[in-house]
């Protein structure tokens, strides 16, 4: 038998030496070489050179180390980290040109406490993969593209990201963002501010030409706000907690998520566009927080989806605007309106004009609350005394339709329920209100044992005499039995 041959480990030099060899395809397979790349500024005299511009697809640029002692074979590709660990003499801003048709990371993270702006020698394409954006603690501005003729820079997601702001300053995009045009699913890009940096979108967000989705989630911990331009895309928006900041015509065509089924934080949605919103409006159950929908707006705006009230929802109206809601409200949870605190004004007008049968009850602190002729406002009747009611310290305008549900209603003689708190609002009733199934006779309402007096906000029930009918409000009609008055 031969002598077997002898394989010998290959060495790192050789390594290297194959790395070098095949660049092209090692970057357009970036899974291939996966590493963590420092950017490597070189020195800046801040008066001969006040702003670095360089390449980021020079390997020169890229270093395989913190320090910056090691140079890196090539510049990141779609499996590699890339970190902005260095900061120019005197703090100054790094300007990174992209000079290739499309670059790409799995992540992104920026220490440096100068600026940073990327923008392309043309219009280019900057896609991130699964690790998202980090801006820690300490970094300056961070800026994605330009709004300078053939500086754009698109940016893409390609899978499932969380862009995280540890930052006091702030993350622009300001260019078109996407899921990318390769993606193999649905994307999520979830917003994380964690301190007062922002997180701020111009160009607007939109699908992948792939088909697929894209979807924002706001979960920040800190009080930086995410500022959007709105866009087209159609996977939904979701602020768990935190302050989104809407000011495009339209947050996408998906539904929006408000509140989060965990924790006592506040989850904010201002909407800073006087455009009416068509999407339907999900208030999230579980959460022991405030979940708050802002019209901020100069000029008034309003909702016109269906609401799902499965928690609390506080509707805040800027100044003297009329806020109109347009589709049904519905759920368990309960509504109050309020004030936008940054406006001057009585806190303007909520009209409703759809069907209101959230079991929760209505609370009115500032502005005037108006049922308007076409809806309708549903309370529900139990024991005595137990029912929603329509509350609070401002004004009730009411020209639409009280519905009465008496599906699990008590009627014992005597018993009442407050469905209008008449010593906190100031009410005024319209020639077109009316309780459906009821008689009304100068403010005073009645049925099948039932009264609704205006003037005091009552629903009473009194024993109907022998042999006469009860029309619940169900439409179901059962026979009114004498009952002994209480004493």
């Amino acid at each position: 038998m031969g002598v077997p041959p002898v394989h010998k480990p290959i060495s790192p030099k050789t390594m290297l030496t194959s790395r070098l060899l095949f660049p092209i395809a090692l970057f357009s397979a970036g899974a291939l070489h996966a590493s963590t790349l420092y950017w490597n500024n070189p020195a800046a005299d801040s008066t001969a050179d006040p702003v670095l511009v360089v390449n980021w697809t020079d390997a020169a640029n890229w270093s395989t180390d913190a320090a910056g002692l090691t140079a890196s074979a090539l510049a990141p590709g779609s499996a590699d980290d890339a970190v902005f660990n260095s900061t120019p003499l005197g703090g100054l801003s790094t300007a990174i040109r992209v000079n290739s048709a499309g670059i790409a990371a799995n992540s992104i993270t920026f220490n440096s406490t100068g600026t940073t702006n990327i923008t392309g020698t043309g219009n280019q394409q900057l896609t991130f993969y699964g690790g998202g954006l980090t801006s820690n603690a300490g970094a300056g501005a961070v800026t994605l593209g330009t709004s300078g003729a053939n500086r754009n820079i698109s940016v893409r997601f390609q899978e499932n990201q969380t862009w995280t702001n540890n930052s006091s300053n702030t993350v622009n995009i300001r260019n078109s963002a996407a899921a990318s045009d390769t993606a193999t699913g649905n994307v999520v890009l979830t917003f994380n501010n964690t301190s007062t940096g922002q997180i701020s979108n111009s160009g607007g967000f939109s699908d992948g030409t792939s088909g697929f989705s894209l979807g924002l989630v706001v979960d920040s911990s800190g009080t930086g706000a995410v500022s959007i331009n709105g866009g087209t895309y159609s996977g939904g928006t979701t602020v768990k907690r935190g302050l989104l900041i809407q000011s495009g015509s339209s947050q996408g065509t998906g539904a929006v998520t408000l509140g989060n089924n965990t924790g006592s934080d506040t989850a904010t949605f201002r909407l800073n566009t006087s455009t009416v919103q068509t999407s339907g409006l999900n208030v999230q159950s579980g959460n022991t927080g405030s979940n708050v929908l802002q019209f901020a707006a100069s000029a008034a705006g309003g909702w016109d989806g269906d609401i799902q009230l499965a928690n609390a929802l506080s509707v805040q109206v800027r100044g003297s605007n009329t806020t109109t809601f347009s589709g049904d409200l519905t759920g368990s949870g309960s509504l109050t309106k309020e004030v936008y605190a940054a406006s001057a004004g009585n806190g303007g007008t909520l009209e409703m004009s759809g069907n209101l049968t959230y079991t929760g009850n209505t609370t009115i602190n500032a502005g005037v609350f108006q049922l308007a002729s076409a809806a309708s406002m549903t309370f529900f009747i139990g024991a005595d005394g137990v029912n929603n009611t329509l509350n609070g310290t401002a004004t009730v305008a009411l020209d639409g339709t009280f519905i009465f549900n008496l599906t699990n209603a008590v009627a014992l003689d005597g018993n009442s329920w407050q469905i209008v708190d008449v010593d906190g609002l100031s009410e005024t009733y319209g020639s077109n209100f009316n309780v459906a199934g009821f008689t009304g006779d100068n403010g005073v309402w009645t049925g099948g044992g039932y009264t609704f007096t205006q003037a005091d906000g009552l629903l009473t029930y009194a024993v109907p005499e022998p042999g006469s009918l009860v029309l619940a409000a169900g439409g179901v009609v059962m026979l009114g039995l004498r009952r002994r008055r209480k004493v």
